[in-house]
């Protein structure tokens, strides 16, 4: 009984070894797997730490060396950005108030189609270097520049100034030039005109020298012809001079405007208008004079001609008895033609006038009676009539008065015709010395003529090719107008972008303040961790010494349950238990009171697993 009970109390010490063996490596598996859990995610943790704390390091750094990191922009760096982009839309307003000005004073100007090139290129440096330096700003907002580049922009905006500046005084140098030439262009129309005043002159003082009853009707027709010629020439020369006094008038008063704030640019564009418009004038006018030259070439040829029917008329000297008589019969009948003629325009009158009171009366008839519609009717028809045979007397009078004025211009002519074949020799001779004389005096005068239109032509292709010059330098208005509206376009694209990246500036600065608030955070959570991973690889080693030894404990237990089954086994069958020779201390030796048992006890108790004595008292 002793013996079934010692083996049943020892069958179930060992099943309960087992078992506490089984609970024992179950939770010795599952604390491990947490605690490589927990070790896994602190070494994550410690890794993202170790990042930001470089991170954080870099900033410190490049805040250390005055030099912005690549992800934001220092606070430094954007107040001076921020001046910058106020100063550059300051220059931006004031373009864009220069150019109101220009458009507004524009169509008050002579000229509304040109732009003078200076004007021109201003206004695209200015624009251009508005662009560069928004763009330089945009690059250093979003790549920032080194603080060298700042101390350079006062600079590169005081260069419009100085441009304009300098422009001013060259438009004020060629207003003084316009001015000069303008002055030395009337100087010498003046002595032109003078000149051929004097020609003049001595054209009809020629013509009076030899000018006589006789031969005043032969050379009418031709010294009428030269008189208009010359008199549309002096015409021409008062027009031109009555322009330049209005171009005149004109630089005056765009002197006053440009005083009145009128750029040098539009005095410069409205003088070179003027001057084509004067370079006009004067190839017309020399085209007149030279048609005035031909016209006294013509009539000296006609004179020369004139001369040979002179001398072939000497030989009709013995009819001047019979066209002495001719044209005393032609001058009778020239006379009485026109007392007919009087006759009939007194006729007319009379009959005009009796028609005319006639008339006043019927009106005064009417004004001061009142008669009936018939009446009325009756007395306009019988006015309508009167008025139609009077027109029709007056036509006839009129018929007959041109075509007695006919027979009269016949009659002169022939008696002119006649006049003109009979000269005599002492007033031809002396006509002919007197027209020779003019003649050679107006050939001198005329080489004059043509040293002066020479000169003048050359002074002409002189002032064409300024003026074509000044018009290569100019620039159509409506290619001004449309890069005006693209810069302007461009402007405003980039001011926008510039506002864009204003506010990711802005977002940026805010996401960096969190980041380096953040990090101070979690660099102070990462001191924490160090010490809990500090603490919790201690705690590892010594859990990691206690398996070891709670496994060395086991192979033990294991080593005794076999033991127990042998002896419980060998107690069954009636074999006499001989148990080996116990050395104190010994793996064998498992009593109740050995090393060993007690060893295994405390450890037990120190880890909490409740191993019960497998051989109980």
């Amino acid at each position: 009984m002793g013996l079934c009970g010692d083996g049943g109390s020892a069958d179930l010490s060992g099943a309960e070894l087992l078992l506490s063996k089984k609970t024992l490596s179950l939770s010795t598996e599952e604390l491990l797997a947490t605690l490589q859990g927990q070790v896994q995610s602190l070494t994550m943790q410690n890794q993202e730490l170790l990042e930001k704390i470089q991170i954080l390091e870099n900033y410190e750094k490049d805040e250390s060396d005055m030099g912005p990191a690549e992800d934001f922009v220092p606070i430094v760096l954007y107040d001076s950005l921020k001046s910058e982009f106020d100063r550059l839309r300051e220059q931006h307003a004031e373009a864009q108030a220069a150019l109101q000005a220009l458009e507004g004073s524009g169509p008050h100007g002579p000229s509304c189609e040109l732009v003078p090139v200076e004007a021109y290129k201003q206004l695209k440096a200015e624009y251009e270097a508005q662009i560069q330096a928004l763009e330089e700003a945009l690059q250093r907002s979003n790549t920032p520049a080194e603080p060298e580049g700042k101390g350079q922009e006062p600079g590169q905006a005081g260069v419009p100034a100085e441009g304009s500046s300098r422009e001013g005084g060259a438009g004020d140098v060629a207003v003084e030039e316009l001015t000069k030439m303008l002055a030395e262009t009337r100087e010498k129309h003046e002595a032109a005109v003078a000149e051929v005043r004097l020609l003049r002159e001595q054209i009809q003082l020629g013509i009076l020298s030899v000018e006589e009853p006789e031969t005043a009707e032969s050379s009418g027709s031709e010294l009428e012809t030269v008189r208009a010629a010359l008199q549309k020439a002096q015409e021409a020369l008062q027009e031109r001079d009555q322009r330049v006094k209005d171009l005149e008038g004109r630089l005056d008063a765009q002197e006053a405007a440009a005083g009145r704030g009128r750029s040098a640019e539009e005095t410069r564009a409205a003088l070179s208008v003027s001057l084509g418009e004067a370079a006009a004038e004067k190839a017309e006018l020399l085209e007149r004079c030279r048609q005035a030259e031909a016209d006294a070439e013509q009539l000296r040829r006609r004179v020369e001609e004139g001369a040979g029917e002179l001398q072939r008329a000497m030989g009709h000297l013995s009819d001047s008895q019979r066209l002495e008589e001719e044209n005393r019969q032609l001058r009778e009948q020239l006379d009485e033609l026109r007392g007919q003629h009087e006759e009939a325009q007194a006729r007319l009158r009379e009959d005009q006038g009796k028609k005319e009171e006639e008339l006043s009366a019927l009106k005064e008839q009417l004004a001061s009676e009142s008669i009936s519609r018939q009446e009325q009717e009756e007395m306009a028809g019988e006015l309508g009539r009167l008025l139609a045979e009077s027109n029709k007397k007056r036509l006839e009078l009129e018929e007959s008065h041109g075509a007695a004025q006919r027979e009269a211009r016949e009659l002169q002519q022939a008696a002119e015709r006649y006049r003109r074949e009979w000269v005599p020799p002492a007033e031809h001779a002396r006509a002919k010395e007197a027209l020779v004389g003019s003649v050679r005096e107006l050939k001198a005068r005329a080489r004059e003529l043509e040293l002066e239109l020479a000169a003048k032509a050359q002074e002409a292709v002189r002032l064409q090719g300024e003026l074509a010059s000044t018009r290569e330098g100019t620039v159509p208005r409506e290619e001004h107008e449309q890069l005006r509206c693209s810069l302007q376009v461009e402007v405003s694209t980039l001011t926008l972008k510039l506002s864009d990246l204003e506010r990711k500036h802005e977002k940026t600065c805010t996401e960096v303040f969190q980041v380096q608030r953040e990090a101070l955070f979690m660099k102070s959570e990462k001191h924490a961790a160090e010490a809990q991973l500090a603490a919790a690889e201690k705690q590892l080693q010594s859990l990691r010494a206690e398996s070891g030894r709670i496994q060395e404990l086991h192979g033990h237990i294991e080593d005794s349950a076999k033991l127990v089954k042998e002896k419980d086994r060998k107690v069954g069958l009636g074999f006499p238990i001989t148990s080996p020779p116990r050395e104190p201390g010994s793996m064998w030796d498992w009593g109740p009171h050995s090393p060993a048992h007690k060893r295994a006890m405390g450890r037990g108790e120190n880890l909490g697993l409740g191993i019960p004595d497998p051989c109980p008292r």
